[in-house]
């Protein structure tokens, strides 16, 4: 009996290193799978910012490839790119920002930067139909908003660099939205608008590729409007990244859990995290 329990728990350890290796080396192989036009392409974009400064982490070949294919392989395109990146950063105090001090926004805009999928990528959730837009903006907090939007896709960058530092094969983020209690006062309101927009376009112009699901659930057709308005800023990459969903629990809940372990969500998103 025994001999039988150590063979099948043997098994089982086996079955489990291999599924580990698989999941994590899918994500990896599919960014860096280069045609041989995109290695010439990669190899002389390296030689251009060589000599630009900058931190190892945005020379990486991951890093530098999505440029390039964010560009159509314009090497002069995804040199200008880069370099606005960079001074995006500067400016915007990005490299600093995961310090700042955000209580007020937290207390007001929270969001969980702490979750793990199973396939080892962090999750950023938010319930975000709790989020006042509307008085961020009549107040003068507008820009600071922003900034703090990026706080939460800074942190899912970060931890994937930190990933890939362990020898995780992680190249993406999650994020999940909760829209249960959106309205067109709070949240869709004209003066609303520019705050996602200039998100949107924010994010695909400084992460592009970044993340691998942008999943919002418990939508109401009002959220459509605003997303019919904000579609157009989108790439396609964005748009395919795009799982909406509406009121269902019992679907919405299938698709989360199907990704992202129950432990690593809390009760808004189908988990039971605390």
């Amino acid at each position: 009996m025994d001999f039988y329990k150590l063979s099948s728990a043997l098994i089982t350890c086996m079955l489990f290193v291999v599924i580990d290796v698989h999941v994590e080396g899918i994500e990896i192989e599919k960014e860096l799978r280069l045609s041989s036009l995109e290695k010439q392409k990669l190899e002389k974009f390296k030689i251009t910012v060589k000599q630009i400064p900058s931190q190892d982490w945005q020379k990486s070949d991951l890093a530098l490839i999505r440029w390039l294919r964010g560009h159509n392989l314009n090497i002069q395109q995804a040199e200008t790119a880069f370099k606005a990146n960079l001074k995006w950063r500067e400016e915007n105090k990005i490299d600093s920002i995961l310090d700042d001090d955000w209580t007020n926004f937290q207390d007001n805009f929270y969001f969980d930067d702490t979750g793990t999928d199973y396939a080892g990528r962090p999750v950023i959730a938010a319930d975000v139909s709790e989020w006042d837009v509307r008085n961020a903006v009549v107040s003068g907090d507008a820009d600071n908003l922003v900034r703090y939007m990026f706080r939460a896709v800074e942190s899912g960058a970060t931890r994937v660099r930190k990933s890939q530092e362990n020898g995780q094969n992680v190249t993406q983020w999650q994020v999940v939205l909760n829209m249960d209690s959106f309205n067109l006062v709070q949240h869709g309101c004209l003066q609303c608008l520019p705050v996602y927009l200039r998100f949107i376009t924010a994010h695909e112009a400084y992460y592009p590729f970044g993340a691998d699901k942008i999943i919002i659930i418990n939508t109401p057709a009002a959220f459509e409007i605003v997303l019919n308005l904000v579609r157009p800023v989108m790439s396609s990459a964005m748009r395919d990244s795009l799982h909406v969903f509406g009121t269902n629990k019992a679907v919405w809940k299938k698709f989360l859990l199907s990704l992202i372990p129950g432990d690593q969500l809390g009760s808004h998103f189908g988990g039971t995290k605390l």
